[in-house]
């Protein structure tokens, strides 16, 4: 089975072809913007690296988000079209799930994977070690920070996360006691999720916040 792994929440780019359980093929960029005319390129090139055709892909995955507005939407827009145009199935997986497949196994439980965005906006998804893998154990949860207080705030276990743009810890944040560690994209243990069947969500956009602009009201109205 080849599958076609994309990413672009964040500010890297990032595409990945998975076959039988191993990564054959694998690109990365940072850019912080030009994802959108960067990700079918990059996908040109991974593919021809890997020596694979788009008729040979069973399955194109994609990360959902949370993320950069924009970024969310470019790799599920080019995942849906590619998915349509060669027939392979088409799944998502949260930046959430993404995180935990990637952790260390051996941290303290539970895992709380965040994101965190500017104005102190933070959302994170806890996870409990489960036969060797970190498991949900809760939805996602959405703050900010300079509303919260301490006892919002996980206080057991291991933060790992990631930072938007803009995003930063204040010192009221520090006051809450968060202490994050900054997390890991691993392509292996991507791979090796994806191989056992765990990456079986739907492709729709996760986001953080509401988009920020207002749906423009009719001039005239047609009686």
């Amino acid at each position: 089975m080849t599958q076609l792994f994309l990413d672009t929440t964040l500010s890297d780019c990032n595409a990945y072809i998975f076959r039988d359980g191993e990564v054959i093929a694998r690109m990365s960029e940072t850019l912080g913007r030009g994802h959108a005319e960067r990700l079918l390129p990059m996908v040109e090139e991974t593919m021809a690296e890997a020596g694979v055709v788009y008729e040979q892909l069973s399955e194109i995955i994609c990360v959902t988000g949370p993320g950069t507005f924009t970024g969310v939407r470019v790799a599920i827009a080019a995942a849906q079209g590619l998915a349509l145009a060669t027939g392979a199935s088409l799944y998502g997986i949260s930046v959430f799930d993404l995180m935990a497949l990637s952790a260390d196994t051996t941290l303290p439980q539970p895992l709380h994977a965040c994101v965190a965005a500017r104005g102190g906006l933070l959302q994170w998804q806890s996870f409990e070690l489960m036969d060797g893998c970190w498991m949900p154990s809760g939805d996602v949860i959405t703050m900010v920070l300079a509303e919260s207080e301490v006892g919002d705030m996980p206080q057991a276990g291991t933060i790992v996360g990631v930072f938007l743009p803009g995003a930063t810890l204040s010192e009221a944040e520090a006051a809450l006691g968060l202490n994050i560690q900054q997390a890991k994209m691993s392509p292996d243990a991507i791979c090796r999720a994806v191989t056992a069947g765990q990456v079986k969500g739907e492709a729709v956009p996760l986001y953080m916040r509401e988009a920020d602009a207002i749906r423009a009201k009719p001039v005239f109205q047609y009686q």
